[in-house]
């Protein structure tokens, strides 16, 4: 069983359920946006900021390397053209996660800056131009899926491998049903899946640690308290269960995985049998 958010050295296992991209152009302003967001940090950002910095870092890099794996012409294609924007979203990406260790606050001077709150208003605004060009519904749900580093072991199956100090990367997708088609989409594609596909959930009674909280309202909250999500003090989440969703697609096997705190959210979208 294949998990359909695995990344392997060769590219996706998602790539060739992508019915929509970003365009060239939205891909370039991107890259506008990430230059943008470097000079910032070298021209107006203190050490007081880091936190506010490494923000912006992790959204970049989770776009430019999501963007990449999930690029119409192929992981490795991309790579030969325009493989500079894979190897910055990981800069960007390791530079956020780091900050985001080592800064546990956000400086309120930061958040003040006229430059930075600028900064924030064209990324919100580049969001939305986007997810409007890939037409995503405005009400669509949000939800958390997982990724995972993948390959083969000895008999052929797919087994996951660690990401340094996660073993799992969270990314915020939007999930939403149109003729009968579910769709899991972001700022770099969208992906298609017939709902008959879908089969059921089975509860994973183990731990995924993950390097980021996506939600507004913090994981230590009264609304996410009865999931139990715990932070050590590198700045991981740690959660326990999370589910899979079980889906078969051409006569092959492949799941879809998702942390504790949005299978309620999910089945309000797909309602499927949940095996606890």
């Amino acid at each position: 069983m294949k998990n359909l958010f695995g990344i392997n050295n060769e590219g996706n296992n998602f790539n060739k359920f992508i019915v929509r991209s970003a365009s060239t152009t939205s891909n370039e302003k991107m890259d506008e946006l990430a230059n943008k967001g470097t000079m910032i940090q070298k021209k107006e950002l203190g050490p007081g900021w880091l936190n506010l910095v490494a923000t912006i870092s992790l959204w970049l890099g989770v776009l430019f390397i999501v963007g990449m794996l999930a690029a119409k012409d192929g992981f490795e294609a991309a790579l030969k053209t325009r493989g500079y924007l894979f190897y910055v979203g990981i800069v960007m990406f390791v530079f956020g996660l780091a900050y985001t260790i080592i800064a546990k606050i956000k400086s309120k001077k930061g958040k003040n800056s006229e430059t930075v709150k600028n900064f924030l208003n064209e990324q919100e605004d580049l969001k939305k131009e986007i997810l409007n060009e890939l037409r995503i519904p405005e009400n669509s749900t949000k939800i958390d899926i997982l990724f995972t580093k993948v390959k083969e072991n000895k008999d052929g199956k797919e087994v996951a491998k660690s990401m340094g100090l996660f073993t799992h990367l969270n990314s915020e997708v939007y999930l939403f049903i149109e003729n009968d088609k579910v769709y899991f989409a972001d700022c770099g594609a969208v992906i298609e899946i017939p709902l008959t596909s879908f089969k059921n959930i089975d509860k994973v009674n183990k731990s995924v640690i993950v390097p980021k909280w996506n939600k507004k309202v913090p994981f230590n909250n009264e609304k996410y308290k009865e999931y139990k999500v715990k932070q050590n003090g590198y700045g991981m989440l740690f959660v326990k269960p999370y589910y899979s969703i079980k889906l078969l697609i051409d006569n092959e096997d492949y799941e879809i995985l998702i942390p504790n705190y949005d299978l309620k959210e999910f089945l309000k979208v797909v309602p499927l049998n949940v095996n606890e």
